[in-house]
């Protein structure tokens, strides 16, 4: 198992696309801005999975005995627990864009997650037909897992792309674990 190392920078940056107005110029479509206090990244030096913590109100972090702790003018802080200081804990998985059927568009109709789950999770789905971004959230069917378990999304009919994004969360902050996620999809005829 890897080492959790982490990293301090002194705002977050996100894509323009995925914060409330106001829009940012529209450019390459990948402009950033910043959107919190101070963000936190973690990395397994193994696998290279990365975290990240937003709207920190500390300058450092570091892993103590395997677990995370963040400092800053208020104290130190144990980065773990149910919940922050009452407030559900909302995290997300997100892929990257994928063309799920190669050059032709597809239809995605369904998606699994091999996850494990106290509560319920949700999906969005980040499309681009005819190049304007699209985003649909959906609920996955409740079923409650200690193990393992099939999770199941089924998405709305028509929507038709050839780039794909998933990004699946909780809700209410529900624990969850993800191990996999496939899709069923279908290919269309056309290539744009």
């Amino acid at each position: 198992i890897g080492r959790p190392r982490g990293l301090l920078v002194d705002a977050g940056w996100g894509d323009e696309r995925y914060l409330p107005s106001p829009p940012m110029p529209a450019g390459d479509g990948h402009t950033a801005r910043r959107v919190g206090m101070t963000t936190g990244w973690t990395a397994n030096t193994d696998t290279w999975a990365m975290s990240r913590y937003t709207d920190l109100p500390m300058n450092s972090l570091a892993v103590i005995d395997g677990v995370l702790y963040g400092a800053g003018d208020a104290g130190l802080f144990r980065l773990e627990g149910e919940n922050d200081f009452g407030l559900p804990i909302n995290a997300h998985v997100r892929t990257g864009k994928q063309a799920l059927t190669g050059e032709q568009t597809a239809t995605m109709r369904t998606v699994y997650a091999g996850a494990t789950t106290d509560g319920r999770l949700q999906l969005t789905v980040d499309a681009a037909p005819k190049g304007v971004p699209v985003f649909y959230t959906y609920d996955f069917e409740p079923r409650l897992a200690e193990d393992l378990a099939p999770q199941r999304a089924k998405l709305g009919r028509g929507l038709k792309s050839r780039y794909w994004q998933a990004t699946i969360g909780n809700k209410a902050g529900a624990d969850f674990t993800i191990d996999s996620v496939s899709v069923l999809d279908s290919a269309g005829q056309r290539r744009v």
